[in-house]
This record gives C-alpha cells, structure tokens and sequence, in this order.
C-alpha cells in the first residue's frame, strides 16, 4: 500500500507497486470528513492482503494540477483508476462503500 501527498499530478502510480486497485483520495486539510474518508480507507486497507491496493493521498489545496485535471469540485473524493472502469465517490463515505469502490461494485462514470 503506498500513500504519498506530495505527488505532483496524482495520476502516475509508484514503480514496483503491483497493486491490482489504484486509488487516489482527495482531501481538505482539515476537514473533518476528508480526516473520517482517509482514516476509513486506510483501516479497509489495512485488513486486505498486502499489494491488493495502492492509493495515493492528495491534499488539494497542494496539489491543484491533480485536482483540475481530475475534475476535483467535492472533498473527500475517492477514484479508483485501476482496474478499469474509472470509479469515482464523494464524501463522507464509510468503510463499506470503500469496499464496494475496491472490489467493483459501485456506480461508474
């Protein structure tokens, strides 16, 4: 699992993560939904086999190419990049619709 919140653009994942889900979770520092968002996904994380999911965590406010280029409007906002179909949720969201994003049962763009 990797988390980095100084990733420039927020699109490219890290070398030698083989992750078979890609996230990205865009946040407000501060925001108490984006703190409950990055807190829920990373104890779903953390009760997955090591290397199912990769996701990076980007603040907004320092990271506005990523934002834009992702259409970022709403905090928290969670896409799931890989495996395709692009998925996308606004928050607050918990740790079951977290699960649904992972595993591919939530409603695409």
């Amino acid at each position: 699992m990797t988390t980095d919140s100084t990733v420039q653009d927020g699109i490219e994942p890290r070398p030698g993560t083989p992750a078979a889900t890609r996230l990205i979770l865009f946040y407000a520092k501060g925001s108490p939904y984006s703190a409950r968002a990055e807190a829920a996904l990373w104890d779903v994380c953390a009760e997955l086999p090591e290397g199912l999911v990769s996701f990076e965590a980007l603040d907004v406010a320092a990271n506005p190419r990523a934002s834009i280029k992702h259409n970022i409007f709403v905090t928290p906002t969670l896409i799931r990049l890989e495996p395709e179909p692009v998925v996308r949720t606004t928050g607050p969201f918990d740790a079951n619709s977290l699960r649904n994003i992972i595993y591919g049962s939530a409603i695409t763009d």
